[in-house]
């Protein structure tokens, strides 16, 4: 029996708070997500950085290292974001329940990656080998694609409650359902044609599966605080019928 979410909302937490509330949320994981790919990660492909790059890049940004903190407290706005979701479409069972798995190993795989880059900030004070900082940057780095599945299940799960509930436009709805089966499916895609090279750009299929699942996620993220924060949801107008249907 799956747990019911928001069914004795508060009457001064209405929908419209919790829409507004949600797109904040929106736009706190994407102003997040902006600071760190731009002041905070490390390099990135493509191409992808060398071996001596790394070496120079950590040994020259070890405060950095410090601050890979910052995926985990995005992590833990996106958690905040996808309950209020859940609680905006009263949703229940295993869709709300499965949702609520994705963002705890979302939130996990942050804070092991940020334990992975303090780890390698330690090894530096005690005068770590060059090969060893390698090894932890390039396990710490590719260690975030795992966060690509339990992402793509959360928005899958709430693009599937959305549509049962219609509390938002149904294309925002079928939005997220094809953001998050393409988070699901881009690492098998990946493994059949993995992009990786620290001399070049050429794209593969996996490559552009990188790529877009930055874009879509931005893109979803963005659609969804416009339509909370232009048109909140209000009372009663769930579906027309002012009722609403549970997804089991």
């Amino acid at each position: 029996m799956g747990l019911v979410y928001g069914s004795d909302m508060n009457a001064t937490w209405t929908e419209t708070r919790v829409s507004r509330a949600a797109a904040v949320a929106a736009l706190s994981v994407l102003l997040g997500t902006s600071f760190y790919f731009s002041a905070v990660t490390p390099p990135l492909g493509p191409p992808e950085p060398s071996a001596q790059q790394i070496v120079t890049w950590t040994h020259s940004h070890q405060q950095l290292l410090l601050f890979q903190f910052v995926p985990a407290y995005v992590a833990l706005i996106y958690a905040v974001l996808i309950g209020l979701l859940i609680q905006l479409t009263r949703g229940s069972g295993l869709l709300a329940n499965l949702a609520w798995m994705g963002m705890t190993a979302n939130f996990a795989i942050a804070l092991v990656t940020f334990g992975l880059y303090f780890g390698m900030w330690s090894y530096l004070q005690r005068g770590g080998s060059d090969d060893g900082v390698v090894a932890l940057r390039s396990i710490a780095s590719l260690f975030t694609h795992g966060q690509l599945i339990p992402l793509g299940v959360a928005i899958s799960c709430i693009g599937l409650l959305g549509m049962g509930s219609r509390v938002w436009p149904l294309w925002l709805s079928w939005l997220c359902l094809a953001v998050g089966l393409e988070h699901i499916l881009s690492i098998i895609a990946f493994a059949f044609a993995p992009s990786f090279s620290t001399t070049g750009t050429q794209m593969t299929l996996g490559g552009l599966a990188r790529l877009t699942d930055i874009v879509l996620e931005y893109v979803w993220l963005l659609a969804m605080m416009l339509v909370l924060a232009i048109k909140p949801v209000r009372e009663g107008a769930r579906d027309r019928s002012g009722s609403v249907p549970k997804v089991e």
